[in-house]
């Protein structure tokens, strides 16, 4: 396995656009709305754009002659900005041949990576990988990353999905600014103690941690972390609120958009609201796209309950790692 530094100037285009027609861990394989070609599309546009940015740093693995991954440094600006300790965030692509041939290549780029960061000062590592690519599993094990999150991702399709009949119970209209303290106020408090990566990992501060969700919905507010968000009212009292993301890149490389991956809460009190924001959020996403998901924690029950009730389907789980030095 040979390391290949890729720089805007010396990037292999062709080399990745191979590398992704046969890269098994597309994360939208198993999207109906998306071919194979979609999705090897948005691959190779995605690693072009990373290596060519100013403020990664990145590595090919060649196997005979041929990619067999690509490892990307770059700064996680907000969770630097926010947690107060350089984090450095890994895009990992690999896999295409066979287990042994993707834990050689991840093995190789985590090496190179972890030593990178290290000269760079940084004091901690995030990388994310599908549950399915066990040899980057196995090489991140044998790197000393630690596992800290499982995220599921579920899908409503258009045109293979149905939303259920349901009684309305409560009003959903759209957020307007003055209901930010409200949401900020249901985040801290549905949240609170929350398992998330960052709490289960000691090596990040307990008080920013305990922060974390309310200053999410804070920037989901201002609209640096969501493009949309919905309310639901109980009296004139709001009781819940879901927000998502366009997905840019997505519509960049393959010319389609599904919007997703947001935050949502309720009070204690008022969580079947959850199940009325769902289909409302469906309702108002599918009107301009063909597809909409969402991710969550692989314990949070009560989400993925009303995900399964609200006509959405799985696609995808993957693990987020962790390295500290």
């Amino acid at each position: 396995m040979e390391l290949i530094p890729f720089t805007q100037a010396s990037i292999d285009r062709q080399g990745i656009r191979d590398f992704s027609r046969g890269f098994l861990f597309n994360p939208y394989r198993n999207y109906p709305t998306l071919s194979r070609l979609d999705g090897s599309r948005y691959i190779a546009g995605l690693v072009e754009d990373l290596i060519c940015r100013d403020s990664a740093t990145a590595w090919g693995a060649n196997s005979s002659g041929k990619l067999a991954g690509v490892g990307i440094v770059q700064k996680a600006q907000w969770e630097t900005d926010y947690f107060g300790r350089k984090i450095a965030d890994l895009r990992l692509f690999s896999g295409t041949v066979s287990m042994r041939s993707t834990a050689d290549a991840s093995r190789l780029l985590l090496q190179t990576a972890v030593e990178w960061c290290k000269n760079q000062k940084f004091e901690l590592i995030m990388v994310k990988v599908d549950c399915e690519d066990f040899g980057s599993i196995r090489a991140l094990q044998e790197s000393n990353f630690y596992l800290v999150d499982t995220m599921l991702t579920y899908v409503f399709d258009k045109d293979s999905c149905t939303l259920p009949e349901h009684r309305a119970k409560y009003l959903v209209r759209d957020f307007e600014p003055k209901d930010e303290a409200a949401l900020v106020s249901i985040a801290e408090s549905a949240f609170k103690k929350y398992p998330n990566r960052f709490r289960v990992d000691a090596a990040f501060p307990r008080n920013a941690v305990d922060r974390y969700f309310s200053e999410w919905a804070k920037n989901m507010c201002n609209g640096s972390m969501a493009d949309e968000i919905i309310v639901a009212e109980d009296s004139g009292r709001i009781v819940g609120f879901l927000g998502w993301r366009f997905q840019r890149d997505l519509q960049k490389y393959v010319g389609i958009d599904i919007p997703g991956r947001g935050l949502g809460a309720t009070l204690s009190n008022f969580q079947d609201a959850y199940s009325e924001l769902l289909p409302a959020a469906v309702k108002k996403i599918l009107q301009k796209n063909p597809a909409c998901d969402y991710e969550t924690q692989i314990f949070n029950h009560k989400t993925v309950n009303a995900l399964e009730q609200s006509g959405f389907r799985y696609v995808r789980h993957g693990h987020t790692f962790h390295y500290e030095f």
